[in-house]
């Protein structure tokens, strides 16, 4: 396949998962189809087909983007702060980089917390892997900031779930907001705070 083919062809996929994740978004998995798709970008539904091999296909796709997103947000940010003050920080710009993702687009958070774990038995175990893969780093942070001295002694574990909790709530009142722009700088300024609370010496 030429360059300029193979542009038009990868410009054509992003025209699908754009056009997907606004039917998925508004309609929901179940009751959207190919044809909505379709519909949306004014193409015939087996130009769809060209290119994903089925409606799960392209919303695996969606949520590969969203994962990878989240993944650029936690690049960069190792759990090896040592004090209270860089772990604060360090918060602040993970939090902060995880809500601003969804302010930008409530879309991809909503299919992600709403429409993943319903589609089916096994995207839904997906859903709660990736959620305790979420949780144990989370822990590593909490773990580290033990060991060096500036958090207190408690279950890291649960520790990390609660945190995570209070980042999903944040992630779904952002997502629903008429304004997720102000409501994440709400949950940013007030939520990386709360997280805090009971760890600090």
């Amino acid at each position: 396949m030429t360059s300029a083919r193979q542009q038009r062809a990868d410009q054509r996929r992003q025209d699908i998962l754009a056009a997907a994740l606004e039917v998925f978004a508004t309609k929901g998995y179940h009751a959207a189809g190919i044809a909505d798709i379709a519909q949306l970008l004014g193409i015939g539904h087996g130009t769809c087909y060209r290119y994903f091999a089925s409606k799960r296909a392209i919303f695996d796709a969606l949520i590969a983007e969203t994962t990878a997103q989240l993944a650029d947000v936690m690049r960069g940010e190792p759990p090896t702060t040592d004090s209270l003050a860089a772990y604060r920080e360090q918060l602040f710009r993970i939090a902060g980089g995880m809500f601003s993702l969804f302010a930008a687009d409530p879309r991809r958070g909503r299919i992600l917390l709403f429409e993943t774990p319903a589609v089916d038995p096994e995207l839904q175990q997906r859903f709660h892997v990736a959620m305790g893969s979420l949780a144990r780093l989370t822990r590593a942070y909490l773990d580290n900031g033990q060991a060096k001295g500036f958090l207190r002694e408690n279950d890291s574990e649960i520790a990390a779930r609660a945190i995570n909790a209070v980042i999903l709530e944040g992630i779904r009142e952002i997502c629903f907001s008429e304004d997720p722009n102000a409501m994440a700088r709400r949950w940013i300024e007030q939520g990386v705070p709360l997280m805090l609370l009971g760890l600090a010496r």
